[in-house]
């Protein structure tokens, strides 16, 4: 089966948040999965949620990272611990996920 998707099995609701799903080469079924402030091709309801080409450097290379003119940048939630305030604490948690910045 070439179709990827959400196996819901105890009917959970998958969450998607600041994320590019774009140019798979198999189906993706959702479900009823809540997506927010994604990249999301062909599109998706919810909020933030965009449908455009993510303008990666060179995927065919697997460099994923995004052109200075991507749509993508500053495009998500920086509310990552969702508690409605955007504080130092959401920014630590970007740094100890993705490393340092260069």
């Amino acid at each position: 089966n070439s179709n990827v998707g959400t196996n819901n099995q105890w009917n959970y609701i998958p969450i998607f948040k600041n994320c590019i799903i774009y140019n798979n080469s198999a189906y993706v079924d959702f479900g009823n999965a809540a997506i927010t402030y994604s990249l999301i091709e062909d599109g998706w309801v919810g909020t933030g949620n965009i449908n455009t080409d993510p303008l990666f450097i060179d995927p065919g290379n697997g460099d994923y990272s995004l052109q200075d003119t991507s749509s993508c940048i500053d495009a998500g939630d920086p509310d990552l611990d969702g508690d409605g305030i955007v504080a130092v604490g959401d920014l630590l948690v970007l740094i100890s996920n993705w490393g340092t910045c260069e």
